[in-house]
């Protein structure tokens, strides 16, 4: 877009060009609008559509959001980050060049980098367990953010430049400083609508990796980076043995000194990178870690049964119009519902997916009125055969084993059923050393005989 300046109420925010240019982040209604959620999905005349056409329409399940508790919080940092950020560069000063030259010349002699050039930027962290809608959270505000702010004059004066206000980056599963790099530089292109960064870059693999850091703080400085999210963190616990490796020192070095705020998602496993305990890379990790975490740690939760946001969830996966024979679902059936997806949005929505696509193949192939969405016992069938790779790591959550349950579901997520079954059993062996969740019952001993028979009934479809 291009940039549209506004004067905001403060004077660190005057006579600057890429703060005014984010004035509208600050206006009630942006927000609202960035707030408001998601709960369309399904046609008015969804029973009249042919099956295909209805099956297709399931696939708008994956668009339902209903925002959390903490989404207003998190859109208050990212704007508060991407403010400050800009507060502290003057692009019209006459030093604005200064860093940029730096980072230039250092690139050009294969050298480090002068950070004493530079000034350090604050570091937000979101975590919560797998599926609870941490990086849907951040990404739904980011994107409702312009990127990319063209700037051709300011105030009377010439003044070309293109502000890239955020990148979303995920943290490399493998241990490699360029591929973090490759990251970075898809996502750059990705915005700017290029492709002239991860072109050069990947064929520069012989660069060596400070070249590839300095090339990273080049870019951001060139197109006057804002802020960047940084999705994954957990990886970096798999990294310890790994030369080269991205650490918190690499972040650091790459974004912070560079003035550059960083917004770090992580799950729970991944807040052992922040503990005094952990040390993959020397205690120099845990240090700047610590240093960096600097600003506020917003935690996301499993929904509770009793909340809005749940009751909302359910009205939005099973609204009115899918509904057959049956004008509302009964408290026995969400109830069931809550305690199978655990109130981990992820699984809310594929749980309920799963449902209305058996459901209408059902329908279909029964051909008459007589089957209903309310139904608790084809509800239980589906999640025994759907959720088979993940129900031991559900098991796991329910028990109270948030470890355990991180440990499983990636695992079997990617794992082939025999390695599924091998770690079914190792957790299991644990279940020795009693250890409950409060929010769940326990659900492995409801399966009644009639249930096995709905569950066959379903699986024959």
């Amino acid at each position: 877009m291009d940039a549209i300046y506004e004067p905001l109420p403060l004077k660190e925010f005057n006579n600057n060009p890429f703060v005014e240019a984010l004035s509208f982040l600050c206006k009630a209604e942006f927000q609202d609008q960035v707030l408001a959620g998601n709960t369309e999905w399904c046609p008015a005349n969804f029973w009249q559509l042919s099956k295909i056409i209805r099956l297709s329409a399931l696939e708008g399940l994956n668009r339902v959001h209903i925002p959390v508790a903490q989404l207003e919080a998190i859109y208050e940092k990212v704007t508060t980050l991407l403010l400050s950020s800009y507060a502290r560069r003057q692009p019209l000063a006459a030093n604005a060049l200064k860093v940029r030259h730096a980072i230039a010349t250092a690139l050009h002699e294969k050298r480090p980098v002068q950070y004493s050039l530079m000034t350090t930027a604050n570091t937000s962290l979101v975590c919560g367990p797998s599926g609870v809608g941490k990086t849907a959270a951040i990404r739904i505000i980011l994107q409702a953010i312009p990127q990319v702010i063209n700037h051709t004059e300011y105030h009377g004066v010439a003044f070309q430049q293109q502000q890239l206000v955020w990148i979303s980056i995920d943290l490399p599963a493998t241990p490699s400083i360029k591929a973090l790099a490759l990251n970075f530089f898809l996502a750059v292109d990705t915005a700017l609508g290029t492709t002239s960064y991860h072109e050069k870059w990947s064929k520069r693999s012989r660069d060596s990796v400070d070249q590839h850091i300095t090339g990273m703080q080049l870019v951001a400085q060139s197109h006057e980076l804002g802020l960047v999210h940084i999705d994954e963190m957990q990886f970096m616990l798999n990294y310890a043995k790994s030369k080269d490796a991205p650490s918190m020192v690499v972040l650091e070095a790459i974004f912070n000194k560079l003035g550059i705020p960083m917004l770090l998602s992580t799950t729970t496993a991944g807040l052992k990178l922040f503990s005094p305990e952990y040390a993959s890379n020397g205690m120099a990790d845990v240090t700047i870690a610590r240093r960096m975490l600097n600003d506020r740690e917003i935690q996301l939760k499993p929904l509770d049964k009793n909340s809005p946001q749940f009751q909302q969830f359910v009205i939005a996966l099973f609204p009115k119009e899918v509904m057959r024979n049956c004008s509302e679902l009964s408290p026995e059936f969400v109830e069931l519902f809550y305690e199978l997806s655990c109130g981990i949005p992820a699984f809310m929505i594929r749980l309920a997916k799963q449902f209305h696509e058996l459901f209408v193949q059902l329908v279909h192939k029964n051909g008459n009125e007589q089957d209903t969405t309310n139904d608790v016992k084809m509800l239980r069938s589906v999640y025994h055969n759907q959720f088979k790779l993940i129900a031991p790591a559900l098991a796991a959550f329910r028990r109270g084993q948030a470890e355990q349950y991180e440990k499983l579901l990636p695992a079997q997520a990617k794992d082939p059923a025999a390695k599924v079954t091998r770690r079914a059993k190792s957790a299991k062996t644990k279940e020795l050393v009693p250890q409950t969740n409060p929010m769940f019952a326990p659900l492995e001993s409801k399966m009644t005989d009639a249930n096995k028979t709905a569950e066959l009934k379903v699986g024959s479809i």
